[in-house]
C-alpha cells in the first residue's frame, strides 16, 4: 500500500474511535444543533441558510492568529474611541481594524466560504470579546464596517444574501441564547410588559415547547448485559460451592483444591468480560450525557407560524384577550360616548407586527450565533485541547463543510468507512518468542535447571494472559500462542475444567470464536504486561545468576550494586521477548478446531503473520509488532489517545488562550496522526515503522531485524513477504516509559 493510502485509512480509523465518538458527544451537540436548524428551516429554504443546513454539528470559524490579534487590537481601539472621542492614533488603529475585516471577507470569498457564517461569527465574536456596556454602539459600528466590506465582494460570490438582508435590521441582544430571557427582548418594544403578557398567553395556547430526544436505550442494554454477567458468575459460584460442600462431605482434599481452582478460573474468566462491559457502560454514559441538553427557555416562545395561527383563531384570541389582559396601554383604548372600549384587533395587529419584525429576527440571530463557534474562545478551559482534536477531525470532511479557516487550510480527505468496518470486531492471535534460551542452555549446562527456570518464567507470563482474558493455546517452551476473542476467557475456563475433570465433555462444537471489540486492546495489554513481567523476573532472579551460570562473574557487574543495565550483552538477551500480534475475522483469517490428537488448535494466516512479527529483534530490548488490523481494533477500543510525535506543550489551560498552539493541534488532527499514537492510559505508544531489515549483515543500533528468509525490504522501505506476495503494514508497540 502507498503511504497516502495508509494514512487515509488511519485517519478514517481515528475518526471512528470511541474517543472521537466521546468528543463528538461533548462538543458536537448534534441534537441541539438539529433542533435549532429545524427552527430556521421553518422560516427559510435550506439553500438560504447555507452552510448551516448542510451540516449535522456545530460550525466552527477559526481565524489565523495574526488576524485574530488584529481584530482584538482594533476592537480595543474602537472601544477607546467611543469613550474618549477621535484621536489620531486611535483612528490609525481603527483603520487597521477595518482592513482586517475586509481581509476576512476577501479570504472568505476566495475560499467560497459563506458570508453568512463570517458575519454571524463576527457578531458572536463581538459579544464574547466586547464590553457589555458598549455593546449596542460597537454592534452598530461593526454592522456598518461589515456592510462596506460586503459591498466590495462581487455579487456572484455573496452567498446567502437573502438571510443577510433579513438580519440587517435586527435589534441586537447582548446575551447568548442560553442566557437571554423574555424580558431582555421585550425591552426592544414600546410596551415591553404588555408584549410579554400577550406572548405568555399565546405561547401557552399556540406554541408547543420544544423537546429534545436522545437515545436512552444504550445504557439500559449495557446494564442488562452487566447484570446478566453478574448473575452468571453468581450462579456458577453457587454451583461450585455446592461441589465444595460435597467434597467436604467426602473428605477429599484433592477434589476441594480442584473445585476451588475451577471457581477461580470461572471468576477470572467472567471478570474480564465484566470489566469490558463496565468500560462500555462508562463510555456510553458519557456519550448520552453529552447528548442530553437543556433547551433555552426563550425557545418556548418561538414559532414562525404564530401569526398564521392567530389569524386562524381570531374569535378564540379575542376571548382570551378579554379574559386575561388586565392592563392595556392607552393607545389601544378608545373613549366612546358610553365609556372606554379596548380595540382588540389593533392589539392583535400590533403584537403580530412586533413579533414578526423584532422578536423573530432577534431570536434567529441568536439561533445562528448558537450554531456557530468562533474558536479559540476568549478563555481556554481545561478541555480545550480535546476540543481542538474534535475540530481537527471534523475539519477533514469537506462535504458538508463544518470548519472554516480564514485563511483557508488544505484538507486531506479520509477514506470510506466501509474500508475499515471489518476491524471494529476481530479475533487477535499473539505469538511470543522468548529470547536467549539457547544462550541460557549453553551457560547453564544443566537441562533440568534450564527446564525449571523456563517453566517458572512461563508461569509468570501466563498470569498476564489470564488477567487479559486470553486463551493460552500452546506453551512451546521457548514461547507460546495465545488468542483473544469475546469468549476466549470463557473457552479457556471451560477447557481447563474439562482437563481437570470438573467438566464432563469438551468438543469441537464448543470452539466457536466470537469476534470482539477489544481483542486487539487485550492482546497489546497482555504483551505489555509480559514485557513488564520479564523485567520483574530478571530483577527478582538477578542475584541467582551467579548460581545458575558458571561463567558469570559477579565482580564484573560489581555485585552489591548489581543492576540489569550492568549485565553483559549476552545475559541481557536472556528473558527478552519478541511478540507478534495479528487480527482478523474468525473462520476466514483464523480457525479454531481440534487437531488430530483432540487438542484445540489454530490455523489460518493470522498464526503465520503473528509468528513472523514475533521474530523481530532489537539488540537491547524486547519487541512487540502488530499488524494494521490490530492497530485499528486497538484504537477503536481505547478512550483516549494523542500523537506520540514530540510537540510543544500547550502551557495554558485556564486563562488566556495559547491561540497558535491550539490551532496547531487542530491542524495536526485534521491532517492525521500518521501512524504515531500515544495511549497514556494503556502506557504504550504505537509507531508505524518505516522498515524492517531482513537480517542480512549486522543491524545498526536501535534498528529492528526480522530473521525470516521470506522477508525482504523493497526500495520504498515496506515489509514485503515473498511467500504470499504482499506488503505488510506493521506497527511497533513501545512501552511508554521507554518511549518518552
Amino acid at each position: 500500500m502507498k503511504d497516502e493510502i495508509i494514512e487515509s485509512l488511519e485517519r478514517t480509523v481515528e475518526e471512528n474511535t470511541t474517543y472521537v465518538l466521546t468528543l463528538k458527544s461533548r462538543y458536537g451537540r448534534s441534537n441541539y444543533y438539529n433542533l435549532l436548524k429545524g427552527y430556521l428551516l421553518r422560516l427559510f429554504k435550506s439553500d438560504e441558510i447555507e452552510p448551516f443546513s448542510s451540516s449535522n454539528v456545530f460550525l466552527y470559524l477559526i481565524f489565523s492568529s495574526n488576524i485574530y490579534t488584529e481584530l482584538k487590537t482594533g476592537l480595543g481601539a474602537l472601544e477607546k474611541y467611543l469613550e474618549v472621542g477621535g484621536k489620531e492614533y486611535l483612528t490609525t488603529q481603527i483603520d487597521r481594524f477595518n482592513k482586517a475585516i475586509e481581509r476576512i471577507y476577501s479570504e472568505a470569498a476566495s475560499s467560497n466560504i459563506s458570508l453568512l457564517a463570517v458575519e454571524v461569527g463576527l457578531m458572536k465574536w463581538l459579544k464574547d470579546e466586547g464590553s457589555f456596556g458598549n455593546f449596542i454602539s460597537l454592534h452598530k459600528k461593526l454592522m456598518f464596517i461589515m456592510q462596506f466590506a460586503r459591498s466590495e465582494i462581487p455579487k456572484e460570490q455573496r452567498l446567502n444574501i437573502k438571510m443577510i438582508d433579513y438580519l440587517k435590521g435586527v435589534k441586537p441582544v447582548p446575551f447568548s441564547l442560553n442566557k437571554v430571557r423574555l424580558e431582555h427582548i421585550a425591552k426592544l418594544f414600546a410596551y415591553p410588559k404588555f408584549f410579554s403578557d400577550l406572548l405568555y398567553i399565546f405561547s401557552d395556547r399556540f406554541i408547543r415547547k420544544p423537546v429534545v430526544s436522545f437515545p436512552s436505550n444504550k445504557r439500559e442494554n449495557v446494564m442488562d448485559k452487566i447484570q446478566g454477567t453478574e448473575r452468571t458468575v453468581r450462579d456458577r459460584i453457587k454451583k461450585e460451592m455446592g461441589m465444595v460442600v460435597q467434597s467436604i462431605d467426602k473428605f477429599s482434599i484433592e477434589k476441594i483444591h480442584k473445585v476451588v481452582s475451577e471457581m477461580e478460573k470461572t471468576i477470572f474468566g467472567a471478570e474480564a468480560k465484566l470489566r469490558g462491559l463496565q468500560i462500555r457502560k462508562t463510555t456510553e454514559e458519557e456519550i448520552i450525557k453529552g447528548e442530553q441538553i437543556e433547551v433555552p427557555e426563550i425557545l418556548r416562545f418561538f414559532n414562525p407560524e404564530l401569526s398564521k395561527r392567530i389569524d386562524e383563531n381570531q374569535e378564540e384570541i379575542s376571548n382570551l384577550l378579554s379574559e386575561k389582559v388586565s392592563s392595556v396601554p392607552d393607545i389601544f383604548i378608545h373613549k366612546t360616548f358610553i365609556g372606554k372600549k379596548v380595540n382588540l384587533q389593533a392589539i392583535i395587529e400590533w403584537f403580530k407586527g412586533n413579533y414578526n419584525d423584532i422578536f423573530l429576527p432577534a431570536i434567529v440571530e441568536l439561533i445562528l450565533e448558537e450554531m456557530l463557534i468562533v474558536w479559540p474562545e476568549v478563555e481556554v478551559r481545561r478541555e480545550s485541547v480535546e476540543e481542538a482534536r474534535w475540530i481537527g477531525v471534523l475539519a477533514r470532511k469537506k462535504e458538508p463543510q463544518s470548519v472554516f479557516f480564514i485563511p483557508a487550510v488544505g484538507r486531506k480527505l479520509t477514506a470510506s468507512e466501509e474500508l475499515i468496518k471489518d476491524y471494529k470486531e476481530t479475533v487477535s492471535v499473539m505469538v511470543y518468542d522468548i529470547r536467549g534460551s539457547s544462550i541460557m542452555g549453553e551457560k547453564l549446562q544443566d537441562a533440568k535447571k534450564e527446564d525449571e527456570i523456563r517453566n517458572k518464567f512461563q508461569e509468570w507470563l501466563s498470569e498476564a494472559v489470564r488477567k487479559t482474558n486470553g486463551f493460552l493455546l500452546k506453551d512451546t517452551g521457548d514461547g507460546g500462542i495465545v488468542f483473544f476473542s469475546a469468549n476466549s476467557g470463557e473457552l479457556y475456563s471451560d477447557y481447563q475444567a474439562f482437563i481437570n475433570g470438573s467438566r464432563e465433555r469438551f468438543s469441537i462444537e464448543d470452539l466457536s470464536l466470537i469476534p470482539s471489540r477489544d481483542a486487539g486492546l487485550r492482546a497489546i495489554l497482555c504483551a505489555r504486561k509480559m514485557i513488564e513481567t520479564s523485567q520483574a523476573f530478571v530483577r527478582k532472579t538477578l542475584k541467582q545468576y551467579k548460581d545458575w551460570f558458571k561463567d558469570f562473574k559477579e565482580e564484573d557487574v560489581e555485585f552489591g550494586g548489581i543492576s540489569y543495565q550492568k549485565l553483559p550483552p549476552e545475559y541481557r538477551r536472556i528473558f527478552q521477548i519478541g511478540v507478534g500480534i495479528a487480527s482478523g475475522k474468525q473462520d476466514i483469517d483464523v480457525f479454531l478446531g481440534m487437531n488430530v490428537i483432540g487438542v484445540p488448535d489454530l490455523s489460518g494466516g493470522l498464526v503465520r503473520s503473528a509468528n513472523i512479527y514475533s521474530k523481530a529483534r532489537h539488540p537491547e530490548r524486547s519487541v512487540i509488532l502488530i499488524d494494521f488490523s490490530t492497530m485499528c481494533n486497538f484504537l477503536f477500543a481505547v478512550t483516549e489517545f494523542d500523537s506520540s510525535k514530540i510537540q510543544k506543550e500547550i502551557k495554558s489551560h485556564s486563562y488566556k488562550s495559547e491561540d497558535a498552539d491550539l490551532r496547531r493541534e487542530v491542524i495536526q488532527w485534521m491532517k492525521g496522526l500518521c501512524g504515531h499514537y500515544n495511549i497514556g492510559r494503556s502506557r504504550v505508544a504505537l509507531e508505524r515503522i518505516s522498515y524492517l531489515a531482513n537480517g542480512e549483515g549486522e543491524s545498526a543500533k536501535n534498528e529492528l531485524e526480522v530473521a525470516e528468509e521470506s522477508l525482504k525490504v523493497r526500495k520504498h522501505k515496506k515489509l514485503y513477504d515473498s511467500k504470499v506476495g504482499i506488503e505488510r503494514v506493521v506497527y511497533e508497540v513501545l512501552l511508554q516509559d521507554r518511549r518518552f
